[in-house]
């Protein structure tokens, strides 16, 4: 063999062990990467406001005022039936946090309410549908 096609081969061996090494690198970067941390955020209105008095129908037809808020915790999430995404995954997300507090007292347990803000389509009946498939602890309004 000639010197020239010696260095050929060498160089094409040594490219194809950086190029595998390469790949392995970054399979084990990309496959094990940590998931991102969750990020939780509140806002605290200080000093409380006063929540308005409001008549509004939930998902059985029946009045659902702010007497129904009052003496407990509420998280309340507003949307649209018609969301796409972030309105599921919200939901999604609130009954599983509901799930993490069920070994509390049943009155210290937060209520799940999800107010429309497309009440022309989000009909009860619209809303007893969507609604349901969050489990039966949210209410739909």
């Amino acid at each position: 063999m000639n010197r020239t096609r010696i260095s050929s081969i060498s160089l094409t061996i040594v490219v194809a062990i950086l190029a595998a090494s390469a790949g392995v690198w970054l399979a084990r970067s990309v496959l094990q990467a940590p998931a991102p941390a969750a990020t939780t955020s509140a806002t605290v209105i200080q000093p409380p406001r006063l929540l308005p008095a409001f008549d509004l129908l939930n998902e059985t037809g029946a009045q659902f005022t702010r007497a129904n808020l009052e003496g407990r915790w509420s998280l309340v999430f507003f949307g649209f039936t018609h969301c796409p995404a972030i309105c599921p995954n919200t939901l999604t997300m609130l009954q599983q946090t509901k799930s993490l507090l069920a070994d509390l007292p049943q009155d210290l347990q937060p209520q799940l309410v999800f107010v429309s803000v497309d009440p022309e389509r989000d009909t009860p009946q619209q809303m007893a549908e969507y609604v349901r498939f969050f489990g039966p602890a949210l209410r739909g309004v």
